[in-house]
């Protein structure tokens, strides 16, 4: 399992293990000090939004997909879990025995942020990042970009990539379908994407890498606008030429 997703449902127990310590000390009958009850009420807010933000969160991944639930999309939680965290701290150390539970909790806190911070750094030192990655620079297809008219424009689902390895500015996206991939963008940007291939000074090509994003207009929908004619293929990706309608003007 990645460790994004191992976070995730961490931060998912800590909210129910929050959630059942409070109604525990809020249940009638309950031994609560009186002077606890204000700290608790303070709890009761943040517990509050970070259940309704990972709930939101986690039905948007059931539903669409269109993001791995991870430490980035779970970012607005971190600080309401901090103030969280040590408020439960605190109102459990003044219960005796339950300040070792709440001295376990902490432990066990820290030692996932260095688990989770030593596993990234071994990955960035064994593959890199981005686009340090040994994969872009032993890349043959920005070789074969590089063979290409100087002035052509370029489509591609890793223009980035083509920007700092060729020093070619003119690569764009492709427009954006949906999330899965299968419903083709509106007739406005389709035809403001045609018309920029029909417009480009030394013709269009799209450089498809394999591993392109799956919300992004994929090369057999291009083809369904502009006719496409292989150019070259490698281990990476392949190259075609993109010529638009006839009737298109500019």
């Amino acid at each position: 399992m990645a460790p994004e997703s191992i976070t995730a449902i961490v931060v998912v127990a800590v909210i129910v293990v929050t959630a059942v310590v409070l109604l525990a000390d809020t249940t009638p009958g309950a031994s609560v000090r009186n002077t606890s009850t204000p700290q608790l009420n303070t709890v009761v807010p943040w517990v509050a939004f970070i259940a309704a933000y990972v709930g939101f969160q986690l039905v948007a991944q059931l539903t669409t997909s269109l993001d791995g639930l991870g430490t980035r999309l779970l970012a607005p939680v971190w600080p309401a879990l901090v103030v969280t965290g040590a408020l439960v701290a605190e109102h459990l150390a003044e219960r005796g025995r339950a300040a070792r539970l709440a001295g376990w909790l902490i432990v066990a806190w820290l030692a996932l942020i260095a688990t989770s911070t030593a596993a990234e750094l071994r990955t960035w030192s064994r593959d890199g990042r981005a686009y340090a990655q040994p994969r872009w620079r032993s890349s043959q297809l920005l070789r074969q970009v590089e063979l290409l008219p100087p002035d052509a424009l370029l489509v591609s689902d890793q223009p980035g990539a083509i920007v700092v390895f060729t020093d070619r500015r003119s690569a764009i996206e492709p427009p954006v379908s949906s999330p899965f991939g299968t419903t083709v963008p509106g007739p406005a940007n389709r035809d403001r994407f045609v018309r920029s291939i029909a417009c480009a000074p030394a013709g269009a090509y799209l450089v498809w890498f394999d591993d392109a994003p799956r919300e992004l207009f994929t090369p057999e929908q291009i083809g369904r606008l502009v006719t496409t004619t292989e150019v070259a293929s490698t281990s990476d990706g392949a190259i075609w030429r993109l010529d638009a309608p006839a009737q298109q003007t500019c």
